[in-house]
Parts: C-alpha cells; sequence; structure tokens
C-alpha cells in the first residue's frame, strides 16, 4: 500500500538496509511499519528477502550484482505492487 510518507526510493533504500542487516533502530522502526501497511508491502519485502538471500549463494560477485539489479527492476515494475 503506497503511502506519502514512503516514496519508492526511500522505501528500497530502507528495505536494502534493513535486509542487509545496516538498518538503525529508526530505520527498522519505519520498515516494520511499512510492512504492517499492507499484505502487498508485505509480500514485495518477502521477495527482496528472499532475492537477497538466493542471491548470496552466487560464486561471482558481478553475477550477484547483475541478479539483484534485475530482481528490483522487476519488482519495481511489478503492476500489483503498490511502493
Amino acid at each position: 500500500m503506497y503511502s506519502p510518507m514512503y516514496d519508492k526510493d526511500a522505501i528500497e533504500l530502507l528495505l536494502t538496509k534493513y535486509i542487509t542487516g545496516n538498518a538503525d533502530s529508526d530505520e527498522t522502526r519505519m520498515v516494520k511499519d511499512w510492512i504492517a501497511r499492507g499484505e502487498e508491502n508485505a509480500r514485495h519485502f518477502q521477495e527482496l528477502e528472499l532475492s537477497w538471500e538466493l542471491s548470496r549463494s552466487f560464486p561471482n560477485e558481478n553475477k550477484v550484482q547483475e541478479a539483484r539489479n534485475k530482481i528490483h527492476k522487476a519488482l519495481l515494475n511489478h503492476p500489483d505492487l503498490n511502493l
């Protein structure tokens, strides 16, 4: 669910920081609040988290980044997500 207080770039940055373990306590709270705002947000978070975990199993860092970029682009362009 889109909320004016969360633009796409800002939430993607927060989600990335949270998933990678780099979010501070305020950012963690914001991510959890955003996830709780709707099923679409929760699903987007789960997909992003899964893609992060899967990408960590790739042996080549260039391929990892390429996979992350493809997943990120696909998620941002997904018609059912309202970021």
